[in-house]
């Protein structure tokens, strides 16, 4: 799919980053929302979520810090073992951000916003945001309008884990 928007220009725009005026000149329109969005196709997930909080109690993770594989793999097949009915409790905060996407997406959000509001600080804070979703959707997969709905539940709200 064509941009409109040139790797000369997507070159440049990242040589002259620091630069207000020379980023100016170089970024894409922001009316062009597909160039937009193409400015973080090169970014990396893992780095993204570098920071994500890791709550305790995940075996999946303190197998993987250990290096033991054995341990590694019984906890794989425990998060994937049926339980029967009565076995079952509240999922642990670990294996529900490990298991539902949501979470790292609306983790991801303020980060997308911050760096659209540096390139593009003439435009509102709501067009923003709207733009910061699209990419954080095309990075992780979830749809805008969970994470829209995630993130405009109350912090203290059981179903919200960032």
């Amino acid at each position: 799919m064509t941009t409109g928007y040139s790797d000369k220009d997507y070159e440049n725009f990242f040589l002259h980053f620091n630069d207000e005026q020379e980023r100016k000149r170089y970024r894409p329109r922001w009316s062009n929302v597909e160039a937009v969005l193409s400015l973080f196709d090169d970014e990396e997930f893992i780095e993204w979520t570098a920071d994500f909080p890791t709550f305790p109690g995940n075996p999946v993770e303190e197998a993987l810090e250990s290096g033991d594989h054995v341990s590694l793999l019984h906890a794989l097949k425990e998060l994937t073992r049926r339980r029967r009915r009565g076995e079952r409790g509240p999922t642990s905060k670990a294996k529900r951000a490990w298991r539902y996407p949501v979470h790292k997406a609306a983790f991801m959000m303020p980060e997308a916003e911050e760096i659209l509001r540096w390139v593009y600080p003439e435009q509102p804070k709501h067009e923003i945001r709207d733009r910061a979703l699209m990419v954080v959707e095309r990075m992780t997969g979830v749809n805008t309008e969970t994470v829209r709905k995630y993130l405009s539940r109350p912090k203290k709200d059981r179903r919200r884990l960032v």
